[in-house]
């Protein structure tokens, strides 16, 4: 499967850029057969699709990520239980992505997850993620990365209770 994916994004660069038909119709197909997949094809795609979006900088290669691993989403929801760890630190980048078509489809795939407060729950995993992203010799990259870190300090903030200093403050006095 992962072979056919690989090779389905050579096809996809030269014939159907541009072809959202295409890359939809496959990504459905591969939401299907991961429904029916044992779990470590799966684990194997997600790696696979992760890599494929962190490293790749073309708009037809992260589409065709955010789409496909909606449709996993979608389609085989149990299986990728298991591979969070790896699926919601890209799902939360891929929110800031700057190509309109995959950031909805990252957006949707977040909406499917559907976990309380993911980006509370992983956050170790999704700054790894972010960090990742800010070595990277693409621009295009770190500036996602750069608005990443925006939306989960926005994110993180809203959980937050106000921390009231006078209290305290007072009390360190008294304790000198």
């Amino acid at each position: 499967m992962i072979a056919l994916l690989g090779t389905w994004c050579r096809i996809a660069r030269h014939w159907l850029i541009g072809e959202e038909r295409g890359r939809t119709a496959f990504a459905d197909a591969i939401g299907h057969v991961t429904a029916i997949c044992v779990q470590k094809r799966v684990q194997e795609l997600v790696t696979h699709l992760v890599e494929m979006y962190t490293t790749k900088d073309d708009d037809v290669s992260r589409c065709t990520v955010a789409y496909t691993l909606l449709q996993v989403a979608i389609r085989a929801s149990d299986s990728l239980k298991k591979c969070f760890k790896d699926v919601i630190p890209v799902a939360f980048l891929g929110r800031s992505d700057p190509i309109d078509e995959a950031q909805k489809s990252f957006e949707r795939l977040w909406e499917e997850i559907g976990i309380g407060q993911p980006e509370r729950l992983y956050t170790q995993e999704i700054v790894r993620c972010i960090s990742s992203g800010f070595v990277s010799s693409s621009w295009n990259i770190k500036k996602q990365s750069a608005a990443s870190v925006s939306l989960l300090a926005d994110s993180i903030s809203l959980h937050l209770r106000p921390v009231r200093f006078v209290g305290r403050m007072r009390c360190a006095h008294q304790c000198l």
